[in-house]
């Protein structure tokens, strides 16, 4: 390109004495500048997009704590020194993923047992499970709220996702409390943030929580009833089954799974707190409330084998 520009630049142009010279030199540099960097049209640039994201692999995630290996990764570039395209996708509702995942939209996801069984048992899409996560709820009251333990949530709203765990939580929780269950008023919410609002705005009595929201309404005062801790086991990451029959896409779920087992390493090592702007970044809590996460969190390492 330099050799050109001083090849037009050393001969004498006729038209110089004219005064054309000038505009004849830029747009020639213009056409050839462009040629060289192979401009590309919008369309091109489309194109080129949507292939690279049919190609990565798109993980939907919610704003929980389960999901922070991956949170981890992703922020402090683990993956790139896998090669890995990796995409987080947010939702905050679990029906939302599953159209996702149903569709084809995202490959992998983290859900809960009963949500991840069901769309295997009843719409015959079949999951491989990458690793159990510790995705815990909590049935929480606020101080404003007619109930005051858990027995007392007979004939009250509860604020839940219906063929989740959280709907199988209320209803455990309704036969520890020896009540009974369909007098427990099972309200779906399906986003955990609205949730939570609700929740605090005493629009409903109770609702399911998972971490960290769970510790912003404790530090705001409201009371835990019930938890799934002991009970259910109820935290997945699964991929499409589908996925597996493809080398290349089996090699993005065994890198995907070591980036989650290198951010579990990572929380060990430098405990929850440590990750309070991160969280709150990925979750939508403020971070000045996240000092008491539970101690008691642990991850377990992906095996991207295992059924």
């Amino acid at each position: 390109m330099e050799t050109y520009r001083s090849d037009i630049a050393a001969r004498r142009c006729p038209l110089r004495g004219r005064g054309f010279a000038p505009w004849l030199t830029a747009f020639v540099f213009a056409v050839a500048l462009l040629a060289s960097c192979g401009g590309k049209s919008e369309a091109q640039k489309r194109a080129e997009a949507m292939a690279a994201d049919s190609a990565a692999l798109k993980i939907a995630t919610m704003p929980t704590l389960d999901c922070l290996p991956l949170y981890v990764a992703r922020q402090y570039g683990l993956h790139d020194s896998l090669g890995i395209d990796m995409r987080l996708v947010p939702f905050v509702a679990q029906m939302d993923q599953d159209t996702a995942m149903l569709k084809g939209r995202v490959e992998a996801m983290f859900t809960d047992t009963v949500r991840a069984g069901r769309m295997e048992r009843v719409q015959h899409k079949r999951l491989r499970r990458i690793v159990a996560t510790p995705l815990h709820w909590l049935l929480m009251t606020p101080d404003s709220s007619r109930v005051r333990e858990l027995k007392q949530i007979d004939d009250k709203l509860v604020a839940m996702t219906r063929y989740s765990a959280t709907d199988m939580l209320t209803r455990m929780a309704a036969d520890s409390a020896r009540t009974d269950n369909d007098r427990t008023y099972r309200i779906q919410v399906n986003d955990v943030h609205v949730r939570y609002d609700m929740m605090m705005s005493s629009m409903v009595d109770a609702a399911w929580l998972p971490e960290p929201h769970a510790t912003v309404a404790r530090k705001a005062g409201c009371r835990q009833l019930f938890s799934s801790r002991g009970r259910l086991e109820a935290g997945v990451l699964v991929v499409s089954d589908s996925l597996m029959s493809d080398s290349t896409r089996r090699w993005q779920v065994e890198r995907m799974a070591e980036l989650y087992n290198r951010g579990v390493d990572s929380i060990a090592r430098h405990g929850l707190t440590h990750y309070a702007s991160l969280i709150s970044q990925y979750c939508g809590v403020e971070p000045d409330m996240l000092s008491d996460l539970p101690r008691t969190m642990k991850y377990e390492k992906a095996r991207p084998a295992v059924k």
